[in-house]
């Protein structure tokens, strides 16, 4: 007579369970006893298991490390293949944040700010027309906050620099352009461009370079204060018939219709206060000339001059009198209305 068996839904409840319970297993027609530890370790040997690695610090992002599906921290290159990679939520603030390879040396995060203009995204991106492999530094700023400078922007692009130094070596904005080559043969290089698309203008000021100095304490002794400085700087060389200047003007194009040019010029300038400036054009220099004219015939009043004599055979009396300062001496240059 057999013994009447017992449903698992009578068995009591285990209070503790652990990796040694024993199970019966039959095998051949015998039964045995396993654990669970002995269980698992034979599961772990099946193929296609699944293993799982516990991570190395709190926080870390479970990563697949085959293609069978087993999971490890992320120690390395991390592929989302299906797209995007996101931080935060809408609503929830988050960043990606880099550490270099030395502790304790700083970070670059990339965040994104509340937009009080509304919900517009931006897009950083590489140019489509980048032809080689670049790495782009980021320098310091000098300050604890700063922008960057676009080539496009509905205000005008800022580049501010501030020092406290009483003796500072400081450009706000500093370009280098360098040209290796042993001799140029054409084109044109140029450090700084200032270029301005208009169409007509009956009013206001537009100018392609603006240089403005602004004072409000006291300038003396040897201080150098302009609004434009143009320098040149010679190591050696030699300067044979090129035209050397530190600023150079120049009317370019086609010569437009002209209907009063009474206030063109190839040098300008307005004295916009009420102070009497020293000089108009003050040259602190040696030079074979003070002027050197060349191509020209509209210069000079020729009407009833012949043979270096005046027309009337006398000088008539000067309206006014020129003064130009040479050193710590003042000469007068007389000035006539007319030389008939």
């Amino acid at each position: 007579m057999s013994t009447p068996g017992v449903k698992i839904s009578a068995l009591p409840e285990i209070v503790a369970p652990a990796l040694t319970d024993v199970f019966p297993v039959v095998q051949g027609g015998v039964t045995y006893k396993e654990t669970c530890t002995q269980l698992a370790a034979l599961i772990a040997t099946a193929t296609g298991f699944v293993s799982y690695t516990p991570p190395i610090v709190a926080g870390q992002i479970a990563v697949f490390t085959n293609t069978t599906g087993n999971l490890s921290s992320g120690t390395g290159t991390i592929v989302n293949p299906g797209g995007s990679i996101q931080a935060g939520l809408s609503g929830t603030s988050g960043c990606f944040i880099a550490y270099p390879s030395v502790a304790a040396s700083g970070t670059l995060s990339l965040c994104a700010v509340t937009n009080s203009a509304g919900d517009f995204s931006t897009t950083v991106s590489n140019n489509s027309t980048v032809g080689q492999n670049q790495v782009i530094y980021i320098p310091d700023a000098g300050a604890g906050t700063a922008n960057f400078v676009i080539n496009s922007s509905l205000t005008g692009q800022l580049v501010t620099t501030t020092s406290a130094s009483a003796t500072p070596t400081i450009n706000s904005l500093a370009t280098l352009l360098t040209l290796s080559a042993t001799t140029l043969t054409g084109a044109q290089g140029y450090g700084i461009v200032g270029h301005v698309n208009m169409v007509g203008a009956s009013a206001g000021g537009y100018a392609g370079v603006d240089g403005t100095l602004v004072a409000t304490g006291i300038l003396s002794g040897s201080t150098q204060a302009t609004g434009v400085y143009g320098n040149i700087t010679l190591t050696g060389g030699t300067i044979n018939g090129a035209l050397v200047s530190p600023v150079l003007s120049a009317y370019l194009g086609t010569s437009p219709t002209t209907t009063d040019v009474s206030k063109t010029s190839g040098f300008a300038h307005v004295n916009g206060t009420t102070m009497v400036l020293n000089s108009v054009i003050s040259a602190v220099t040696d030079a074979t000339y003070l002027m050197n004219l060349q191509n020209v015939s509209t210069y000079f009043a020729t009407a009833g001059v012949s043979s270096g004599s005046w027309g009337n055979g006398t000088p008539p009396t000067p309206s006014k009198v020129l003064a130009i300062r040479v050193g710590s001496t003042t000469y007068y240059l007389p000035l006539v209305a007319q030389n008939t």
